[in-house]
């Protein structure tokens, strides 16, 4: 690989290229109007009411250009700058005043997209001062065509400048650790206070550098001074504190040296918008933040949650050199050879930050995506790029022979493979253009694939409405129907759309049905579509059971929705424990008010409305109240299409929608399609009894189709579970009917489970239903043999449906199995 010096500045062209070329592509993000608001109130006003938590370094840098911009009306002239309402503040800057929104952003983004550049200067620099040249054009390659350090540099957010000023901080009290004097003690308090200035994170610089600090001067320290121990330790106090003042300074001078009083108090401070937005920071932290990992929401996150991002959003190449830096330290610890390049004295800068930072994620309830872990990932490929520079630790051991086996097998790798493997590291980058936001490795399944794991700022920060607009475009649509995840404007890019949410943003726009799409075109953003804001995130899990007929930026998800050809003419709806949602809301979320509705206690009773027309059924989640309708749900819903699936997550109870396709499936119970009758009430011995083969009618008004037992022997004190089907054959003629069904004896019933879960008022010619009932056996009960019987009995008079004619006489009960209870 050549030395010349042209390698890293072509590098950082194309990253700058890429950057700066991605802009007009992509619309604003979720916070990007919020930032460029803040900054263009700051620098045409000076006025601190919108700096609202974060520092205003941010605001200085995109704010700046904005003054290019006289046609932009002023803030005092903007509503809600009285009020210093900062979201709608931004939405009239942005979207209600005629201002030109893609000039905006490029005036905006484009200081951004400078830092980012010179971060990438000082990446090199630490990479090849640390561990020679071919790192230093390694590590400079990996940043090049770094997609998540691509994505952000070119928004209008803190996360780059912190990643910048934090790196460039802690570069610079690296050097003055290695020789202080006062040039680099004024450095490193410029761009402490910077890092300072661009978010609150970077207060976790101070003590890391108090830290270094510490342990530079502990190494430092020699036998022959340990008598005067207080000369040692004046300087590099002394140092420290210039350092803080210095950066303190700084930020002072940001909030234009702002003295008031702290709310409540009359105490005049420093700053105080400063510290105020640290107490909101810590309040926001208490309260936790949506996010998604997984398949899963949480308001207070996970702590695997970096680690999983981490994985998932760092390009292969950069875990795996990373690894091998890292398995190369542990080698070389373990040869213990005199030969190492890895040492503490030189890689600690370089270590304790991004494990500092990264450990301070891991206890963060603010799951806010890999952002919020950006400022590691400079560390990350300095100290990865260091392994093209390192013998492998058994080499070294043996003595670095050139005839060893492992070290010409290294020197191979460094020369052909790890070519290639950038080659294929910049290709990925190249061909994600502009996509970077939404990039995932192949752990994930590539960036296709990571909606599955991750969104929000990850993937999907509502920045492709633009791309949205030309495929709506080529497909000739005229109207979307569109939930999208962002602050900006559609129709400002021209989509023609209707919202799937209510204007104030309260709940579901009136003509959107989750249940049942109507037909037409919909545009779901994949953070709506996994739900970690939504009180509701499982309110599109429609969409998730369908496939896009296209993924616009991989962030913004197509689904054509079709006509029913075979439409849903009933709805089945548990009410166990208890309703679901109204008879109104149901019809809403359905589309339909047209639907036969019948309602049944799904913990003992199943139905099936007549006919072989589809319908739906709205059933509660199994619980522990609710075991046997999770038998029944089990069996009887095998072939059922689910098409909706609350899973119960936040305060929503959980739910499913199945689409049934019409009839029955009685077959998944494997009846007995036998009943009996007799006048005895338990017949023994010679007792006559009649056979009856199903169906049965009871009454000319139901017909018993068959039945199971979970056992026909059982102790005392046990319990049988009764299975029974039956299906309508006339409307009651008097509709409060019960279901009876007891074990019976010689001398009467012993054990009663009567209870009938489909209302008769509710009954249809044809309908079919399936009834369980409880038997429980006494304890007290003497061991012998006894008939399981049913039937159905009037509310109202106690009067029995008639079964069947035996020996001349009218039976009102049917005898299904005997069974036999033992000692």
């Amino acid at each position: 690989m050549s030395r010349g010096g042209w390698i890293p500045a072509i590098l950082l062209l194309l990253f700058f290229a890429q950057a700066v070329s991605s802009i007009p592509l992509k619309a604003p993000t979720f916070d990007e109007e919020f930032h460029i608001a803040r900054a263009y109130a700051y620098v045409r006003t000076g006025d601190l009411r919108m700096q609202q938590n974060h520092p205003p370094l941010v605001s200085v840098l995109a704010g700046v250009p904005l003054l290019t911009m006289p046609e932009l009306t002023a803030p005092e002239e903007i509503p809600h700058w009285d009020d210093a309402y900062l979201f709608y503040f931004a939405d009239h800057l942005f979207w209600h005043l005629g201002h030109d929104v893609d000039k905006m952003l490029f005036l905006a983004r484009f200081p951004i997209i400078l830092l980012g550049t010179l971060l990438g200067a000082f990446v090199y620099r630490w990479a090849r001062e640390t561990y020679g040249t071919e790192a230093g054009f390694l590590a400079a390659g990996l940043y090049a065509f770094a997609p998540n350090l691509l994505a952000h540099t070119r928004l209008v957010t803190t996360d780059l400048a912190v990643t910048a000023w934090g790196f460039i901080a802690l570069y610079a009290f690296r050097r003055y650790l290695r020789r202080p004097t006062g040039y680099r003690i004024c450095l490193t308090g410029l761009a402490l206070g910077l890092a300072l200035a661009a978010k609150l994170s970077a207060l976790l610089v101070i003590p890391v550098m108090g830290l270094l600090l510490l342990l530079t001067r502990l190494r430092d320290s020699q036998p022959s001074t340990a008598g005067t121990p207080g000369v040692k330790r004046v300087g590099p106090l002394r140092d420290g504190a210039v350092i803080l003042l210095i950066a303190g300074l700084v930020v002072w001078a940001f909030y234009r040296f702002e003295m008031r009083a702290w709310p409540g108090s009359t105490l005049l401070l420093p700053a105080t918008t400063y510290l105020l937005n640290v107490r909101t920071l810590i309040g926001h932290a208490g309260r936790g933040h949506g996010a998604f990992l997984m398949g899963r929401v949480s308001m207070h996150g996970w702590w695997y949650y970096f680690p999983v991002a981490f994985l998932l959003k760092t390009p292969l190449l950069t875990l795996n050199l990373l690894g091998w830096a890292v398995w190369d330290a542990v080698r070389q610890v373990r040869w213990r050879t005199g030969l190492r390049r890895r040492t503490w004295r030189t890689e600690i800068a370089l270590l304790l930050f991004p494990t500092a930072y990264f450990g301070f994620a891991l206890a963060s309830s603010l799951n806010i995506g890999y952002r919020y872990i950006l400022p590691v990932v400079p560390f990350v490929i300095v100290y990865a790029a260091g392994a093209v520079a390192a013998k492998p630790a058994a080499a070294q051991a043996a003595g670095a022979k050139a005839t060893g086996p492992l070290l010409p097998r290294w020197t191979w790798l460094r020369r052909y493979v790890l070519p290639a493997l950038m080659a294929l590291y910049a290709g990925v980058s190249l061909w994600l253009h502009p996509h970077y936001l939404a990039y995932f490795n192949l752990l994930a399944g590539g960036p296709g694939g990571g909606y599955r794991y991750l969104v929000d700022s990850n993937l999907d920060w509502g920045q492709d409405l633009k791309l949205l607009q030309i495929y709506l475009e080529a497909q000739g649509v005229d109207e979307v129907r569109l939930g999208y995840f962002g602050t900006a404007d559609p129709a400002y890019y021209g989509i023609q759309y209707r919202s799937l949410f209510a204007p104030d943003s309260s709940g579901l726009a009136d003509d959107f049905s989750p249940f049942n799409p109507a037909p037409g075109w919909y545009a779901v953003s994949a953070t709506v579509l996994q739900g970690p804001f939504s009180s509701e995130p499982d309110l599109f899990d429609w969409f998730r059971r369908h496939e896009p007929v296209a993924k616009i930026g991989y962030s913004i998800f197509v689904y054509r929705v079709e006509p029913d050809p075979d439409p849903v003419r009933w709805l089945g709806v548990c009410y166990t424990p208890e309703p679901l949602m109204r008879d109104g809301e149901i019809s809403r979320r359905f589309g339909r008010d047209d639907l036969r509705r019948v309602g049944f206690d799904c913990a003992q009773t199943w139905v099936y409305p007549a006919g072989s027309r589809p319908g739906w059924y709205l059933v509660p989640a199994a619980n522990p109240s609710l075991a046997d309708n999770d038998l029944l749900a089990g069996q009887l819903m095998e072939e059922a299409q689910v098409v909706y699936r609350e899973r119960g997550l936040r305060d929503m109870p959980g739910y499913t929608v199945y689409r049934w396709g019409g009839g029955t499936s009685l077959e998944a119970l494997s009846l007995v399609e036998q009943a009996w009758a007799s006048a005895a009430l338990a017949p023994v011995g010679t007792d006559p009894v009649v056979a009856l083969s199903v169906p049965v009618d009871l009454g000319g008004q139901v017909s018993f189709m068959g039945y199971s037992l979970s056992s026909d022997r059982i102790a005392p004190g046990g319990e049988i579970l009764l299975t029974t089907a039956w299906q309508v054959t006339a409307q009651p003629e008097d509709p409060p009917l019960s279901m009876f069904a007891h074990v019976v004896g010689p001398t009467g019933a012993l054990s009663v489970g009567d209870g009938l879960g489909y209302p008769a008022i509710q009954w249809g010619p044809g309908d079919a239903f399936v009834q369980r009932n409880r038997l429980l056996i006494p304890a007290e009960v003497a061991p012998g043999r006894y008939w399981v019987q049913v039937g159905f009995y009037s509310l109202s008079t106690g009067e029995r449906l008639p079964t069947a004619d035996v020996e001349g006489s009218v039976a009102d009960r049917l005898l299904l199995a005997p069974v036999e209870i033992y000692e």
